[in-house]
């Protein structure tokens, strides 16, 4: 199915035991190129169990390159030269997913994505940055970003928000 997207995001619910729709391919890991299949993607980037549930999609500047994925239940492939942008995946609604989303967290340009303490690969963290971090902390990455890395920077960095702050799912 086309992602339709609105402002930069989308809504995907996936089906269940989506990794075995022979017709969907993956490429990259944490950034797919826009052919890829986004429900795939997000079982690859383990952010969707193989039970499916509903993801946020973001439309991202596309890379040079992507690296494969293997998550064991499914994978991706490497590609390069791929024209124009890609997108990256969040998790919204799914069966590993508490019931209750958790509070937007405001955070200071210096705060790390190690110091956020997110418990398990795959789960996302609402965070509000505040305005002009572009030098603030490091900046190590680009698109998928090191421990050490200022989180708000990196946002602003991949295009999330701007130089006036904003939302971010993390």
């Amino acid at each position: 199915a086309d992602v339709r997207f609105r402002g930069g995001l989308a809504r995907v619910v996936c089906p269940a035991h989506c990794q075995r729709d022979p017709k969907a391919v993956a490429f990259g890991s944490a950034v797919h190129p826009l052919r890829s299949s986004v429900c795939l993607a997000a079982v690859v980037d383990q952010v969707l169990p193989v039970y499916g549930g509903e993801i946020v999609v973001t439309k991202v500047h596309g890379l040079p390159a992507y690296k494969a994925g293997d998550a064991s239940v499914a994978l991706s492939m490497s590609a390069t030269d791929e024209p124009g942008g890609a997108f990256h995946v969040y998790a919204s609604d799914s069966i590993d997913m508490p019931a209750v989303l958790p509070y937007e967290r405001y955070i200071s340009c210096g705060e790390t994505f190690e110091k956020l303490g997110i418990p398990k690969k795959g789960l996302s963290v609402p965070v509000h940055c505040r305005g002009n971090c572009s030098g603030a902390g490091v900046l190590e990455g680009s698109s998928a970003y090191t421990g050490a890395t200022s989180v708000c920077r990196a946002a602003q960095h991949a295009g999330v928000i701007d130089a006036s702050g904003g939302h971010v799912m993390v």
